[in-house]
């Protein structure tokens, strides 16, 4: 647990703020602690111990994603189940992916994703940070930064930690936007300067104390595309499927990719045995159809859409309409 720059520790209590509901992420910890404001006052507030773990992912994953196709997240990424929140319109879907635990702002029009953070969190759909991060590291008067961060527009500036901003950093949270910056205030015979130091999504009281790491270890893993050929136990031990192998040629072996379904990725082979092919889709368990080959086409026998696959090169799928390109296989061992 890092560090706290806070004076006392008052009390720390266990909440459950996650809105996952298979828990699959741990509770959040809510510590509450006393902040000096100045010489002579203090004040009690709660801080939430997954800030800086949250800040530091919320920066990777928008490094990684804004700006990109969902569909093309979609496969390259397993994303799992999502749950459409409050705030979707007919411009914008707010979603939450609860497997990886991130919520995403999508432009319906393109499928382009414009914000992201972690956890289940449907502020962001009027999140500010992200549109004034260009802002960040320049030094300004401070009527350019008003302008900047008008409080009319972000709402009553809160400050989290001392009052006092004379010549030091000052953490500010703008409730209308959500979002807290750390400005350097600077007095001088010249004016008033402020240099913006940063900004993140939320109220975060410790913002000051985080470093500018290195973000990829933050980064989703993309799906591992399998070049060799794998089976489960349940597979391997599937009665008819052993029939199947137990003397059968292997024409062939492929992974395959659905476009935009990632997580329905399989394996698929063909056997043939006793002059007849077969079909077999690697999941638990093994599906087996039976395949009628027609010079280099290999049709599933009793399908109602005329479905077949070609092998040259890679494993291409066709139907009556003709290929069907969401689907791609490529060769493995």
């Amino acid at each position: 647990m890092k560090k706290k720059v806070f004076i006392i520790p008052i009390l720390i209590v266990l909440s459950i703020i996650s809105c996952n509901s298979d828990k699959k992420y741990p509770p959040k910890e809510i510590e509450t602690k006393e902040v000096l404001i100045n010489e002579n006052e203090t004040k009690e507030i709660l801080i939430d111990e997954n800030e800086e773990e949250t800040y530091y992912r919320t920066k990777g994953l928008r490094e990684q994603f804004v700006g990109k196709n969902l569909s093309d997240v979609r496969n390259d990424y397993k994303l799992g189940s999502n749950q459409t929140l409050n705030g979707t319109s007919n411009k914008y879907w707010l979603v939450y992916f609860k497997d990886i635990n991130v919520t995403m702002k999508i432009l319906k029009s393109s499928d382009k994703i414009l914000n992201i953070c972690s956890e289940k969190n449907e502020n962001l759909l009027n999140d500010k940070s992200i549109d004034l991060k260009e802002f960040v590291g320049k030094k300004y008067t401070n009527d350019e930064y008003i302008e900047i961060v008008n409080s009319i527009k972000y709402g009553k500036i809160e400050r989290l930690g001392e009052d006092n901003c004379l010549n030091k950093n000052c953490i500010e949270y703008y409730p209308k936007g959500n979002f807290t910056t750390v400005s350097f205030y600077e007095f001088n015979d010249d004016g008033i300067f402020v240099k913006f130091n940063r900004i993140g999504f939320g109220k975060l009281y410790n913002i000051s104390n985080y470093d500018n790491k290195d973000l990829k270890e933050y980064y989703l893993k993309k799906i591992e595309i399998k070049t060799k050929s794998e089976y489960s136990e349940k597979v391997e031990n599937d009665v008819e499927f052993k029939k199947l192998r137990d003397g059968s040629k292997v024409i062939g072996k492929w992974y395959v990719k659905i476009q935009g379904l990632s997580d329905y990725n399989y394996q698929y082979e063909i056997h043939k045995k006793n002059n007849k092919y077969y079909g077999v889709k690697i999941w638990e368990p093994p599906t087996i159809k039976t395949l009628t080959k027609k010079g280099n086409k290999y049709y599933e026998d009793n399908n109602s859409f005329g479905e077949y696959y070609t092998v040259e090169g890679s494993l291409k799928f066709y139907d009556k309409d003709g290929i069907i390109t969401d689907y791609e296989g490529s060769a493995i061992e």
